[in-house]
């Protein structure tokens, strides 16, 4: 096995064969990534609604990022892939929280559904750093943990969109 110069984000000894796959990886977890970040958002209306699409879209940070976390503890992707898809993530999640400090509830239902969606999307937050710390080996945090965190943080978002979407069913 012939082993090549070192390339931004390779491993030391990295051979020919494991830089193309770790490439050809490294691509199809920008797709996913692509793919989670867009997903599909139901196109409900008014308060729930949005409340509803922006939670779909923080799942899909959390998706993102348990998937960069759990290729990187697999080794088929690089510290640097995982780092930045966690990131993407994390802009996402912030626009999202930016998108749901934009709605403006006028029912006394609509501000709970509000305040349980906020604090179901900020759950992810510390998840999300979390998880960049362990792709890039900082702070101790191991990728089991940052596994953990974020399917139980995924989890809090799933169960407080399946709350609003029953009880605004009711409330119409």
């Amino acid at each position: 096995m012939r082993i090549l110069p070192q390339c931004p984000g390779d491993h030391p000894g990295m051979t020919t064969r494991r830089r193309t796959a770790a490439s050809c990886i490294s691509g199809c977890l920008a797709a996913a990534l692509a793919a989670a970040l867009t997903g599909c958002v139901p196109d409900s209306g008014g308060v729930p609604g949005r409340l509803e699409r922006g939670l779909s879209s923080a799942d899909s940070s959390a998706q993102t990022a348990l998937l960069a976390v759990r290729q990187l503890s697999e080794g088929k992707t690089t510290p640097q892939h995982a780092h930045t898809a966690i990131d993407d993530a994390l802009t996402k999640l912030g626009e999202q929280q930016t998108e749901l400090a934009s709605i403006e509830p006028r029912t006394a239902d609509e501000r709970r559904w509000r305040r349980s969606a906020d604090d179901a999307i900020s759950s992810l937050d510390p998840a999300l750093k979390d998880a960049r710390s362990a792709a890039n080996g900082e702070a101790g945090i191991r990728w089991s943990q940052a596994r953990r965190e974020l399917r139980d943080a995924s989890d809090t978002i799933t169960h407080t969109k399946r709350e609003i979407i029953a009880q605004a069913g009711e409330a119409e």
